[in-house]
C-alpha cells in the first residue's frame, strides 16, 4: 500500500521518515532542552511518532528491522526538514550536536496488527557551548596552606566547537588563558602549572579537565621569579654552629666554621631543555650560592661539597651545595691541647733464693714521670701560627702547663728532654670555581717533658744544675747536696 507523501521529513542516519518514505509521521516532532545547571551535558532531544504499515508480511517485518537497526546505532546525523526547509540539523561530524543516543518504542494500540505499527522514535544529542566559547563548566577551588601559600585547583569541562575542533584541542588552545584569566582577580602569585589533567573521550566531543596552579613565593632563578623551563621548585637553606669543644684558653680567638647547607630541587619541563647538568653548573648553582651567602650574611663562604643527581627518565634535578663560612673575629677554627703521663715508679726488684719460687726484695729506686703534650690547632693564617707555642692553663686539678724550655723557679718543674717537634700543613677549605676558598694551616706541636724535683739542700736553678750534670756526666755537688732524682 502506497503511503502519501508529507511536508515533513526526519532522517536519522540513513533512515528517513515522513516525506516520501513509507513510515508516515503521526505526531511530532517535539522538542526539548535540559540546560547543564546541574553539571551535565547540555541536552537536545527530539521526539516523533510513526506508522508502519505493508500488504505484504515480510515487507511489514523488513520495514520494522530497519527501524530497530537504525535506532540502536548512535553517534548518527539527524535532520528535521518541514516543506523543504531545515529545521533542525545535528551533526556528530560538524559537532553541531554529537554523541547522538537513539532510542525506539512500540506503542501498544489498536493500529498493532500483523500488517501495521505504531513507534515513538527519539534521539538526545549534547550540545556545544557556543555560548562560552565551547566550555560547558568550569569551577575554581582556592586554597592556602599555614604559610598563606595559595593553590588554584581548575575543573572543567570543553565540548568540540560548533564546525570543527575537537574537544582536547579546544582545551590545550583554550583552558590556559581561562585560568590566567581566573587567576588575576584571585590575587597573589605569580603562579605557574604544576599539574594537568584532560581526558580524551572516544568521540572527543567533550574533555572533562584538571588544572593545578601554585603561587611562586621564591624566584626560581636569577632575574626570573617564574621560569618557562623551570617547574615545582624547592629551595631550602639550613645552618649549623657546631661546638664539639675546644681546649679553653690560648691566645687565639677560636670559632668554629659556621656549617652551611643549601639544597634545591625541581622539574624540568622537557620540551624547554633535557640538559639538567648544565641547568644546574650554568645557571642555578651560582644562585642558590649567593642566596645562601646573602641569607646568612656571610663575606666569606667555601663550598665544601656539590652535590647532584639527576633524573633522565622524569627529567629533574635535586642538588645541594656543602658550605662553611668563617665567623667575624676568628683567628682559629680549632683549637686543642691533650696531655699523656707515662709515670715511672723506679722500683728495684732482687730476686731472692730462698726455695721459694718467686721470693724477690723491693727496693725503693729513682721515680720518673714523663708528659707528652700535643697541640692541635687549626688557624686561618700564617701570620697566627707564631702563637701557638704559647698554650694555656689546663682546667683545674690538672697538671701545670707551664713550658719550661730547661728552666723553672722554684724547687720543681717541667723540663723538655727532647726536641720539640712542630708540623704546619697548609689547607685550601673549599672548591674551586665558586665561592671564596679559605686559606688555613692544621698546626701541630708535640713537646715531651720530665719531671724534674731539686734536691733539698741545694741553691741555684735547676737548669744550672742540670747544665753540671751533663758537662760531667756524673752526679753534680752542689751546696746542699747532689742532684738526684727524687719523688714529687
Amino acid at each position: 500500500m502506497p503511503t502519501p507523501a508529507q511536508e515533513i521529513s526526519i532522517t536519522y542516519g540513513s533512515l528517513l521518515t515522513g516525506g516520501s518514505s513509507a513510515y508516515t509521521i503521526d505526531s511530532g516532532p517535539a522538542l526539548a532542552q535540559k540546560p547543564s545547571a546541574d553539571g551535565s551535558a547540555f541536552v537536545s532531544s527530539v521526539s516523533w511518532v510513526v506508522f508502519v504499515q505493508d500488504d505484504d508480511r515480510a515487507a511489514f517485518e523488513a520495514k520494522c528491522a530497519a527501524i530497530v537497526a537504525a535506532f540502536s546505532e548512535r553517534f548518527q546525523d539527524l535532520t528535521v526538514e518541514i516543506g523543504g526547509q531545515t529545521f533542525i540539523s545535528w551533526s556528530h561530524g560538524s559537532n553541531t550536536g554529537f554523541n547522538a543516543d537513539p532510542g525506539w518504542s512500540e506503542i501498544p494500540d489498536s493500529a498493532n496488527t500483523g500488517f501495521s505499527r505504531r513507534y515513538t522514535l527519539g534521539v538526545a544529542v549534547e550540545l556545544p557551548a557556543t555560548d562560552n566559547d565551547d566550555l560547558r563548566e568550569a569551577s575554581a577551588t582556592i586554597s592556602h596552606d599555614s604559610s598563606d601559600k595559595i593553590t588554584v585547583t581548575f575543573r572543567g569541562v570543553y565540548t568540540a566547537s560548533e564546525g570543527g575542533g575537537g574537544a582536547l584541542a579546544n582545551y590545550e588552545s583554550k583552558a590556559p588563558g581561562y585560568c590566567t584569566g581566573i587567576l588575576s582577580g584571585i590575587g597573589g602569585g605569580p603562579y605557574e602549572l604544576v599539574e594537568q589533567e584532560p581526558t580524551r573521550m572516544d568521540q572527543d566531543k567533550e574533555c572533562p579537565w584538571v588544572r593545578v596552579y601554585e603561587e611562586i613565593i621564591f624566584p626560581q632563578k636569577p632575574g626570573s621569579v617564574d621560569d618557562s623551563a623551570i617547574v615545582r621548585h624547592n629551595v631550602v637553606f639550613s645552618r649549623q654552629t657546631p661546638g664539639p669543644g675546644d681546649t679553653p684558653g690560648g691566645n687565639y680567638s677560636v670559632k668554629r666554621l659556621t656549617v652551611a647547607t643549601a639544597s634545591y630541587a625541581c622539574n624540568v619541563e622537557h620540551t624547554e631543555t633535557k640538559s639538567l647538568e648544565d641547568l644546574w653548573r650554568n645557571t642555578l648553582r651560582q644562585y642558590v650560592f649567593n642566596e645562601a651567602k646573602k641569607r646568612f650574611k656571610a663575606t666569606i663562604v667555601a663550598v665544601t661539597v656539590d652535590d647532584l643527581s639527576t633524573n633522565a627518565s622524569a627529567n629533574t634535578i635535586t642538588a645541594s651545595l656543602s658550605l662553611v663560612m668563617i665567623v667575624q673575629g676568628s683567628t682559629a677554627f680549632e683549637y686543642s691541647v691533650s696531655q699523656t703521663y707515662s709515670e715511672d715508679q723506679g722500683a728495684v726488684i732482687r730476686r731472692v733464693h730462698d726455695g721459694k719460687r718467686y721470693s724477690k726484695y723491693v727496693y725503693p729506686g729513682p721515680a720518673d714521670t714523663v708528659r707528652t703534650t700535643v697541640i692541635r690547632a687549626v688557624v686561618n693564617s700564617i701570620e697566627a701560627l707564631g702563637k701557638v707555642q704559647s698554650y694555656p692553663v689546663l682546667a683545674e686539678g690538672a697538671r701545670t702547663i707551664d713550658g719550661g724550655r730547661g728552666t723553672f723557679p722554684g724547687d720543681s718543674g717541667w723540663v723538655e728532654i727532647a726536641p720539640r717537634t712542630e708540623t704546619k700543613t697548609p689547607v685550601m677549605i673549599g672548591l674551586p670555581g665558586i665561592g671564596t676558598r679559605i686559606p688555613s694551616t692544621l698546626v701541630e706541636i708535640t713537646i715531651v717533658e720530665t719531671w724534674v724535683l731539686k734536691p733539698g739542700g741545694a741553691t741555684g736553678s735547676a737548669s744550672q744544675a742540670l747544665d753540671a750534670v751533663a758537662k760531667s756526666k756524673k752526679p753534680a755537688t752542689l751546696p746542699g747536696g747532689a742532684i738526684t732524682p727524687g719523688s714529687r
